[in-house]
């Protein structure tokens, strides 16, 4: 059998957002369990075990990415250069 393409999605909405989270759960179920793929799904460290247990009984390889963590000075630079549009 071949490797499995590996595909890599952000979980980084707002928490409070419902949609967001509506569209990665059927994302999620749609093709995370798929034998060809490996869907990695990069989240914010501070995102709960609740979600990541979630995200995992999908199909998903959770990866915290600090980038990602709201307030954490890498997650402020990237602000910073998407409201430059750098």
């Amino acid at each position: 059998m071949a490797e499995p393409i590996r595909l890599g999605l952000f979980a980084a909405f707002d928490p409070s957002w419902g949609g967001g989270e509506s569209f990665l759960a059927n994302l999620l179920t749609a093709i995370g369990r798929r034998p060809e793929l490996e869907v990695v799904l990069f989240h914010p460290r501070d995102a709960g075990e609740t979600r990541v247990a979630r995200w995992r009984a999908l199909g998903a390889v959770p990866r915290a990415l600090d980038q990602l963590t709201r307030h954490h000075p890498a997650w402020w630079a990237r602000k910073l250069g998407e409201r430059l549009d750098l």
